[in-house]
C-alpha cells in the first residue's frame, strides 16, 4: 500500500509543503503533520496508525523471490539452473575474461599498436 493509499484509509488528505513535503490534513481541515514521505511513515508508525515494521529493502524483496522460484524447481525435480541459462552464464563469463586479457595486452600501447 502506498503511503498516499494508507493516508486516505486513516482517514488523512495532504496538500503540497514546498521542498518534497506534505501537509498531512485530518478531517476536521487541520494540518496534524508536516513532512517528507519517510518522514511520514516514521510519524504513522511512531504514533501506531501503522504497525511498527522495517521496510524490506528491494534486495531482500528480489532475494525472496528467486528462493521461491527455487524451492518451486526444487519440488518439481528441475534443476535450480536450466541447462540454456549455465551455457550463457559460462559464454559470459569467457567473453569478460578475454576483454580481461585483451585490455590488459594492450595497456599502454599507443592506439595503432593495440590488438584489435
Amino acid at each position: 500500500m502506498t503511503l498516499h493509499e494508507t493516508l486516505a484509509a486513516l482517514g488523512y488528505t495532504t496538500a503540497p509543503a514546498g521542498h518534497s513535503r506534505k501537509h498531512v490534513i485530518d478531517a476536521e481541515g487541520v494540518t496534524v503533520y508536516t513532512g517528507r514521505a519517510h518522514e511520514v511513515w516514521a510519524w504513522l508508525r511512531d504514533t501506531e496508525q501503522v504497525a511498527k515494521m522495517r521496510m524490506r529493502t528491494h534486495a531482500e524483496l528480489v532475494s525472496e523471490g528467486m528462493q521461491a522460484m527455487y524451492a518451486r524447481r526444487r519440488e518439481a525435480g528441475e534443476p535450480a539452473r536450466r541447462p540454456e541459462t549455465r551455457a550463457r552464464i559460462a559464454e559470459s563469463v569467457r567473453r569478460y575474461h578475454a576483454a580481461r586479457r585483451k585490455a590488459a595486452r594492450n595497456d599502454g600501447k599507443a592506439p595503432q599498436e593495440r590488438d584489435q
